[in-house]
């Protein structure tokens, strides 16, 4: 069978069992904020974290979010996506300052972005996201990240019925869409929104798990969803 296009990287962050618990950091809500870009007299001065500045690295200033912090940023209006991480401080509220080569991954000057605090352990990934161009420049990024969501990709051998999640039931696509980036990352490319015979739209997370590891899944999601469903779905 062959994958699908959204699949276009799969990367593995962590086989410790720390990195593969999941916490209610993986959950924070996405929020707007308007980025802009440094400019070049501040390359090789110290920024208020005691970093020395480069244009060429990912990372970005913020008023008030920790030093060290993660941040996805996501240009909404063509899906491309960099991560960075806080090392310096904005005196202006409501906007993120990226270096230039962050900035221009994702084609902003002075935009709304959609951004998105991340865990610790995607460190690993901000790293190296220089090697995953393509996938950030399409927005295709697939974070595999805990023992659940790598479950969700590997067919089981076994006659039994498997179960996904009902998450919610919204009026509208663009609904769906934005209850969609209140998942995890590693969630967000097992969805699938389902127009309903009312017009309106279903929203679900194709797990493909047994009863007991999709209750665990619920449990995770119920900050979120706390009004999920389990759902059958039997396997072929």
């Amino acid at each position: 069978m062959p994958v699908p296009k959204y699949f276009f990287l799969l990367l593995l962050l962590t086989t410790t069992s720390m990195a593969l618990s999941q916490n209610a950091g993986d959950t924070l809500k996405v929020f707007s904020i308007r980025a802009t870009f440094y400019s070049d007299i501040f390359e090789g001065r110290h920024t208020a974290s005691g970093e020395i500045f480069r244009q060429e690295k990912f990372t970005a200033a913020h008023r008030s979010l920790p030093f060290g912090t993660l941040v996805l940023v996501t240009n909404p209006k063509s899906g491309s996506q960099v991560i960075v991480r806080i090392n310096d401080r904005c005196p202006r509220s409501g906007i993120l300052d990226l270096t230039k080569r962050a900035a221009k991954s994702i084609g902003v000057r002075h935009h709304m972005v959609e951004a998105q605090v991340l865990p610790k352990r995607y460190e690993g990934v901000w790293a190296k996201q220089h090697e995953l161009s393509d996938a950030m420049k399409n927005g295709t990024l697939l974070l595999e990240v805990g023992d659940s969501a790598t479950k969700a990709h590997q067919p089981t051998t076994r006659d039994e019925t498997l179960f996904g999640l009902h998450l919610i039931t919204v009026k509208t696509h663009a609904e769906a869409e934005r209850q969609l980036r209140k998942l995890p990352l590693k969630y967000q490319e097992i969805t699938n929104v389902i127009p309903t015979a009312t017009g309106q739209q279903k929203v679900t997370l194709d797990l493909k798990m047994s009863q007991q590891e999709a209750l665990r899944v619920k449990k995770e999601l119920n900050a979120v969803f706390p009004n999920s469903k389990l759902q059958k779905n039997a396997q072929k």
